[in-house]
């Protein structure tokens, strides 16, 4: 399940792959880096267009880097028999989509250390290739030698023990192991994740002030302003995955939602549904079967002035497109699919298909409020493995 707003380029052994948009800055800020100060000074006396074709596929490169270190994490979940939805591709690196949290200790450290050893790999690779062409092709054994060398890099930076870093996950393996208890594992080793965030913040600070290396320096504050939250909201979504493991759908879900024909206009819709009711989401069905849901933003896409001439089943989310849970589900389970920032309700279908619910935020929200044991629990964001 790839987050909201990023565009899918297909799939690999089920998993989905996407990038997001702030993937297009990191491209731009690679290649000029490359462009700018890596080629001249490895590859002198050749043309700026040489440096910006040179630099582009650098940066190829190292998105296809990171992806191949996130298939190492989600291949190895695989085998050990755990789920990867999808991986996402964004300005900081990469996220595996893992469906749970490893079951053992040992499970979490291997599935976690085959991510650097993946880039380890393709340093090797990189600089072996280096070897071969250096007599025979100037421009493509520099271009190797970079992506050996920033596959290095990228390797010995996730060793760092900042969690959620593979160094800090390996980490929490180790506690996880030591201690037994995987929550004050994970609570020790998201402490330490945002010390070491704080840390790059202060290096970040200590550029920009002294060294007057503004862009370098903003970009290790980012890093270090991401690890710190990452760090803790990871820590969060254990805490509110184990809170609510236990609890069922059923007990949380709208039972019985106000529903509409696909035949009713938007105009309709709006006036008796949204206005009148105060809803914010619809189910769409034919008899007891759902033909997808009708959202505020799906009406908002459609002018105002064509609201009673268009019918919500043109306007409407596919029931295909959709997410969708069974009411003896676990609610750790559609915490995972709501906090993954794509679905914001989740219709509730019984063992033959039929509709008997919606699960929201909102109804999740509610639940915490009437349940004072899970008030320090919030709705994670998605459990996964970062690159």
């Amino acid at each position: 399940m790839l987050t909201q707003g990023s565009l899918r380029l297909g799939r690999i052994r089920g998993i989905e792959i996407g990038i997001q948009p702030s993937l297009l800055l990191a491209f731009l800020l690679i290649t000029w880096t490359l462009a700018g100060q890596w080629l001249p000074q490895l590859l002198p006396d050749r043309s700026g267009g040489v440096y910006l074709l040179l630099a582009a596929c650098g940066a190829v490169g190292l998105f296809a880097s990171v992806l191949i270190h996130e298939l190492g994490h989600s291949f190895t979940a695989q085998a050990r028999g755990i789920k990867v939805s999808s991986i996402s591709l964004f300005i900081f690196g990469g996220v595996a989509n893992i469906a749970s949290e490893p079951e053992t200790p040992r499970d979490e450290f291997w599935i976690t250390v085959f991510g650097p050893l993946t880039s380890f790999a393709l340093a090797l690779l990189g600089g072996a290739a280096w070897y071969v062409l250096r007599d025979l092709s100037a421009p493509l054994a520099v271009l190797a030698l970079i992506l050996g060398v920033i596959n290095l890099q990228l390797a010995v930076f996730n060793l760092i023990p900042g969690f959620p870093l593979d160094g800090g996950r390996i980490l929490r393996s180790l506690l996880w192991a030591a201690t037994g208890n995987l929550l004050r594992a994970t609570r020790i080793a998201s402490i330490i994740g945002q010390l070491v965030g704080y840390g790059f913040i202060i290096l970040g600070l200590y550029r920009v002030l002294a060294a007057r290396d503004f862009v370098g320096g903003l970009w290790i504050i980012f890093i270090g302003w991401f690890l710190l939250n990452a760090a803790e909201g990871t820590y969060r979504q254990l805490l509110a995955d184990q809170t609510f493991r236990g609890v069922r759908v059923a007990q949380v879900m709208t039972p019985d939602p106000v529903t509409a024909e696909p035949g009713t206009t938007i105009a309709r819709l709006v006036d008796e549904y949204i206005l009148g009711r105060r809803l914010r989401c619809v189910p769409v069905l034919i008899g007891d079967r759902l033909l997808g849901i009708i959202t505020v933003t799906d009406i908002q896409r459609v002018p105002r002035e064509a609201w009673p001439q268009t019918y919500i089943s043109e306007a409407m989310t596919r029931a295909d497109a959709l997410q969708t849970i069974r009411p003896t589900d676990d609610l750790a389970l559609a915490l995972r699919l709501l906090g993954g920032g794509r679905f914001h309700q989740l219709p509730v279908l019984d063992g033959d298909g039929r509709l008997i619910g919606m699960l929201s935020r909102a109804d999740i929200i509610h639940y915490m409020q009437l349940h004072p044991s899970v008030a320090g629990a919030r709705p994670p964001t998605s459990p996964s493995t970062t690159a």
